[in-house]
């Protein structure tokens, strides 16, 4: 556990290095740092607090799917409800217990600067946000959020980009020892909402680690996602989408990572139907037309009563591609023939149907 990840931590470091990114090597340090100390301050913490591994980690709800498939609408309208809970950005950088409570007066200054450096438009950003777990792994220096949103330089770096969307065992168990002190901190009575969207790549090796937790599984459009992803990630990182350097970057992340999580959910929707008793698919167009009435089949999916006290259904994204388009004009350097060419047109047109239900 001490030294899980240090090898790409070096693969990493050595890039940004070559790269001449001082900056991002000084925030990649940074980083480091907080990993390393959490790590450390888990470890003290299992043989200080050993029933830190029973807790129940059962009651759990993935949501599953490419990013920009409403898949942080869909997990903030599902929190929005008493009996769900869920993590934030804030247990994602402190998931050890004892640095949590040695933060917790730092915590508004810390929302400044998170708020300051990551929210766009696009996507809000702050410390009491909800999470998306597979964050966690950035404590091992893996994860979708290295070469795509951390570090983008690194996007054209085809090992590390095909390392970082592994997820091995060693990586579930390190999530679960998260999950576990999170569900500790923030209750473990209601039934939990995670978002570890790198994990649709793993849902049957995920379903190994949580054999009782159920899934649903997002889609949308293959075009209108990574139109969607492009801004999103444009306006993180400060990019515009007329760069080439942008725009390579872009391609490069289709064709190790976009494709073969759209690869693996058709697979996974494939057989499905709408529902079956652990898995349930939401599709980008029905969940934009009316949320509400979505919001109740899932609920009575998950056995929850219908008359459950929640705030308003409601869009909470203000991003434009969640009410139904993107703001990039029809010219887009991504087209339908290079998501073709990586998923087939087989895949591409069921994906599509799929999206609008028709499947």
């Amino acid at each position: 556990a001490a030294t899980m990840g240090d090898g790409m931590w070096a693969r990493i470091a050595s890039a940004l290095l070559r790269q001449r990114n001082y900056l991002a090597l000084l925030r990649f340090l940074l980083l480091s740092l907080i990993a390393w100390t959490n790590r450390l301050l888990m470890t003290v913490e299992d043989f200080i607090f050993p029933w830190l591994s029973d807790t129940p980690v059962d009651k759990i709800v993935f949501v599953l799917g490419h990013q920009r498939s409403a898949t942080t609408n869909i997990q903030d309208t599902l929190l929005d409800i008493d009996a769900m809970k869920g993590s934030t950005v804030y247990d994602c950088l402190f998931p050890s217990l004892i640095l949590k409570v040695m933060m917790t007066p730092l915590k508004l200054l810390l929302n400044i600067i998170v708020e300051t450096s990551y929210d766009t438009p696009n996507h809000r950003v702050g410390l009491n946000e909800s999470l998306e777990e597979h964050l966690w792994l950035l404590h091992l220096f893996t994860g979708e959020a290295i070469p795509s949103a951390l570090y983008s330089s690194l996007a054209t770096d085809r090992s590390i980009v095909e390392e970082c969307m592994k997820v091995t065992d060693a990586h579930l168990n390190f999530i679960k020892r998260c999950l576990k002190r999170s569900r500790y901190w923030n209750g473990t009575s209601e039934l939990y909402v995670a978002k570890p969207l790198l994990f649709t790549l793993c849902v049957p090796k995920l379903m190994m680690h949580f054999p009782k937790a159920k899934i649903i599984l997002c889609v949308r459009d293959p075009l209108d996602i990574m139109k969607s992803y492009a801004e999103f990630l444009g306006a993180l990182t400060g990019s515009k989408l007329e760069s080439k350097e942008f725009q390579e970057r872009m391609h490069c992340l289709l064709r190790w990572y976009s494709a073969p999580v759209l690869r693996t959910l058709a697979t996974e929707i494939k057989g499905i139907g709408e529902t079956t008793k652990d898995r349930m698919v939401v599709n980008f167009a029905t969940w934009k037309r009316d949320p509400g009435k979505e919001l109740l089949r899932i609920c009575k999916w998950l056995d929850l009563s219908s008359n459950l006290p929640m705030k308003t259904c409601k869009q909470k994204e203000t991003h434009r591609s969640s009410k139904g388009g993107t703001k990039t004009e029809s010219k887009f350097f991504i087209s339908q023939e290079d998501i073709t060419k990586e998923i087939g047109p087989e895949t591409y047109k069921f994906l599509c149907e799929a999206a609008e239900g028709r499947k």
